[in-house]
């Protein structure tokens, strides 16, 4: 299991939060997963936590569904 340092708020260097879970949908199309973590306190203090991860599988669906006006398209073809 992936131990990440935290400050006292929860948040990663990067400003990641572990305490949000991916909705039972997505998972089960094999958009995303939830992956278990530990997340060390500045204390010492271990504490479970949660990573959200998108899949491939997800990253091809969830491209798909953009909408084209926020898409990164190149070319005249829309």
């Amino acid at each position: 299991m992936e131990i990440i340092d935290v400050n006292r708020n929860g948040q990663s260097p990067d400003g990641e939060t572990y305490d949000q879970v991916a909705a039972p949908y997505p998972v089960e199309m094999g958009y995303m997963v939830n992956v278990a973590v530990k997340l060390r306190y500045p204390n010492g203090k271990l504490r479970n936590g949660n990573k959200v991860m998108i899949t491939p599988k997800g990253m091809e669906f969830f491209q798909r569904e953009m909408p084209l006006s926020i898409r990164n398209t190149t070319g005249g073809a829309q």
